[in-house]
């Protein structure tokens, strides 16, 4: 009896003409990043996007770890934000009836390279109560500000180089801080297991790059160019500013802080890192308006940048985009890539692709333009 070959047996998968099982094409989906989440310098690295068209730079990745240790009746005020300088800001300590004594914050690997402009691209701090359980006491009062808060340091010591501010006026800095309708309060316990952070941001995306400022902060007068590089940026006001108030305890707290600072940098052409240029995506103005936006408010209510993007949130697809498209316009690497598809050649194809996806990906939008 002939078989009947429409007859279709349960379990029997079709076969192409070569006798071999056919792949069923398998959507992947992956949880996309929120946009703010970008600007958070201990979640994301390399070049953010812009809505400019710009000429190629560098970025350059500096961290600052440093304890504070507070004895009793003593104060502390940190306070960051983006400078012309390798300088991101100061750490003071006072007592009640004496001034503040400090050191500026630095981004050191800045400083060593001289690029002749900077840009902000990430800069943000994390920081603790990390005295025993026994001993942990006090508040920590912050506040992210896009005002200017108008800083005066005191008269320079030409003996040293450390940041100095009157009693008087760091005392209204800090009741600035605590009396401000957007301050967030941490306590010493809220701190035990994880760290607060706070980030700072661009207010006017339109105005990015500066002139850099080498200073040598060896020398006793450097306190005095970190100082008026504080001034001049916050009356630019043309990024925010990130405060932390430490009010005096009957105990002897220590604390951690770090600081994550990640600069672009443009070089001349004779420069050892000139050729490491590379230019950041470009993608609609109002997509970066948005995301400096909400990274500033979460910045401001102390909250966690989101891991998953929101529904209305289609920044990070639009790079997607952008980069699908530009894959498209080089037919060849793709085909490359398929011609190799054998039996455990995959993975190593991949990998090996990588840095050239990832290039594309960057300089996508300039090809598309």
């Amino acid at each position: 009896m002939a078989k009947n070959k429409n007859n279709k047996r349960k379990g029997v998968k079709p076969k192409t003409k070569k006798g071999k099982p056919q792949m069923r094409g398998i959507k992947q989906r992956y949880a996309v990043p929120s946009a703010h989440a970008f600007l958070d310098p201990y979640y994301h690295r390399g070049h953010v996007p812009t809505h400019q068209v710009h000429g190629p730079y560098v970025c350059i990745e500096s961290s600052s770890r440093f304890v504070q240790s507070l004895a009793i009746n003593y104060s502390c005020l940190v306070y960051l934000t983006f400078t012309t300088t390798q300088c991101r800001g100061f750490c003071v300590t006072w007592t009640g009836a004496g001034d503040a004594v400090g050191y500026p914050i630095l981004a050191r690997q800045l400083g060593t390279l001289t690029p002749t402009h900077v840009a902000l691209q990430r800069l943000g701090i994390r920081f603790r109560n990390i005295t025993n359980l026994i001993s942990r006491n006090g508040l920590m009062y912050t506040l992210s500000s896009t005002d200017p808060l108008g800083v005066t340091f005191d008269a320079d010591n030409a003996g040293d180089n450390f940041i100095r501010l009157t009693n008087a006026e760091v005392m209204a800095l800090a009741a600035r801080v605590v009396n401000s309708a957007r301050t967030r309060t941490i306590s010493a316990t809220d701190t035990q297991h994880e760290s607060s952070k706070g980030i700072v941001t661009l207010t006017n995306p339109d105005y990015i790059w500066q002139p850099f400022t080498s200073v040598d902060s060896t020398l006793n007068t450097a306190n005095v160019d970190f100082e008026n590089a504080i001034q001049g940026a916050d009356l630019a006001n043309i990024t925010s500013s990130f405060l932390i108030y430490i009010p005096a305890t009957g105990l002897a707290q220590d604390y951690s802080f770090e600081v994550l600072s990640q600069d672009g940098a443009r070089f001349d052409v004779d420069h050892a890192l000139y050729g490491s240029s590379r230019h950041a995506p470009l993608v609609p103005a109002h997509h970066v308006s948005a995301m400096y936006q909400q990274a500033h408010i979460n910045s401001r209510d102390g909250e966690k940048a989101a891991v998953s993007a929101a529904p209305h949130e289609s920044f990070m697809q639009t790079i997607s985009r952008y980069a699908s498209d530009a894959a498209t316009m080089i037919p060849n690497v793709g085909k490359a890539i398929y011609n190799t598809v054998k039996t455990g050649q995959i993975l190593k194809t991949l990998r090996q692709a990588g840095p050239i996806i990832e290039e594309v990906g960057e300089v996508a939008p300039l090809l598309l333009m």
